[in-house]
């Protein structure tokens, strides 16, 4: 029984790879050609006492369009030329009626005077080359997976490694480009479902990586794992069904963006530990050597990433290139 069962999931995974690298190229297309209107603001909704909702600026670029139009921290969004906006989810809408690089007219409110801002001009949002790395680092995923798996296929966790780089692949090469049509959904929610499980299968794996794990030996413990990873999924579908209500959108998905890198980062840095203490253990030099490797890489491949990018935007700090540079360690582990 266990061979036809070897090979069904081995059908199934390879349908899941042709389909995760059909997608993966389609995404890296639309990213590459789509361009996404944008004024150097990140606008979010702050309802008042009375009940009214207002739009204010919260982060404004250096040097992109509503900063050179002098919008500052604060400032309330009324009007986008004809456009009424009355929450931040109306600004994108408005902004793809009007072409790219054509002039548009604001009006805002600071300090209870309401004033209009005509110089404001509409642009292409500039997408970080780090994120195309990250094809890069997603397809070394993938190639490391297949070779490992297809040589031996019924080796212990070969299939749990190749699940493991297969999910990191999707993490890695699933980015939805702002069309927001139903591919842009597939995009959002394969990177998210694969960003958020992807770490617990690491852990998973290092755990019970020895022939006779310490912990974790039923499957019910097993499972816990995958718990906090799931409360957190399940966090992102309520409040973009609507289930959960909160008065700004973009800040709940911040605030949960951070707990769940958190969350990847201490997964990482638990598995690590796991084999650190497997390899101090361990008597057989074929299983020693495994384990060094697979602690060493996932310590190398962590530590910048979580020094970085995780610990600054956990804290709020806003991504810059360097810090999204950080991505590439992570093809380390």
């Amino acid at each position: 029984m266990s061979e036809p069962r070897t090979q069904f999931a081995g059908t199934l995974l390879l349908i899941a790879t042709v389909a995760a690298c059909v997608c993966a190229v389609l995404s890296f297309q639309h990213l590459r050609t789509y361009p996404l209107h944008d004024d150097g603001v990140t606008w979010v909704d702050r309802p008042t006492a009375g009940g009214e909702n207002r739009v204010l600026a919260t982060y404004v670029v250096g040097g992109g369009a509503g900063s050179r139009a002098g919008i500052r921290v604060g400032d309330q969004l009324l009007k986008i030329k004809g456009f009424t906006i009355r929450r931040a989810v109306d600004v994108p809408q408005a902004l793809w009626q009007l072409p790219l690089l054509g002039q548009t007219r604001y009006t805002l409110r600071r300090n209870d005077i309401e004033f209009v801002k005509d110089n404001i001009f509409i642009q292409a949002a500039p997408r970080d080359s780090a994120i195309y790395y990250q094809f890069a680092v997603g397809l070394a995923y993938l190639a490391i997976g297949l070779f490992v798996y297809y040589r031996r296929t019924s080796a212990a966790k070969s299939q749990h490694f190749f699940i493991l780089c297969l999910l990191s692949f999707v993490a890695c090469t699933f980015h939805y480009s702002g069309k927001l049509n139903t591919f842009d959904e597939v995009m959002y929610w394969g990177n998210l479902v694969a960003s958020l499980f992807a770490p617990a299968i690491f852990l998973h794996f290092c755990l019970t990586f020895q022939p006779n794990p310490r912990v974790f030996r039923t499957r019910v413990a097993l499972a816990v794992l995958y718990l906090p990873s799931l409360l957190i999924l399940c966090s992102f579908a309520a409040a973009a069904l609507g289930i959960l209500r909160f008065s700004s959108l973009l800040e709940v998905r911040w605030f949960l963006d951070r707990i769940s890198l958190a969350l990847a980062v201490l997964f990482y840095l638990g598995g690590a530990l796991a084999l650190a203490y497997d390899y101090r253990r361990a008597e057989d030099p074929i299983a020693r050597r495994q384990l060094k490797y697979l602690r060493d890489g996932a310590l190398v491949g962590v530590l910048p990433f979580a020094l970085l990018y995780a610990l600054p935007y956990a804290f709020g700090a806003v991504p810059s290139h360097l810090m999204n540079l950080s991505v590439l360690s992570l093809g380390l582990i």
